[in-house]
């Protein structure tokens, strides 16, 4: 159920991942993996703290290297004094740079 909103309402998904406990009953914890960081960022935005079951959902974002370079689907852009910048959630708050 939370693969196909996400698929449907923030990108596609490379992979997921849920956590159960003993009797099968989840433990609220999913491992999803965006086919890019777009997607990623977007769900920052759109679904961190929303309620589910009175519970906040909590997003923390994980940056790995993908097969074509880190951030590849981003654009770089020049932000003083750095030359390259991808802005990260989207939202102006945090830059990642790279001097080449």
């Amino acid at each position: 159920m939370i693969w196909k909103y996400y698929t449907s309402n923030i990108g596609p998904i490379k992979k997921s991942e849920f956590e159960y406990g003993p009797g099968g009953v989840s433990r609220g914890i999913a491992n999803i993996v965006f086919e890019g960081a777009k997607s990623a960022a977007l769900v920052v935005e759109r679904c961190n703290r929303i309620l589910v079951n009175e519970k906040p959902i909590k997003i923390e974002v994980i940056i790995e290297r993908a097969g074509n370079g880190l951030f590849s689907d981003m654009k770089w852009e020049k932000f003083d004094p750095l030359p390259n910048v991808v802005d990260i959630f989207l939202g102006r708050s945090v830059y990642l740079g790279r001097l080449t």
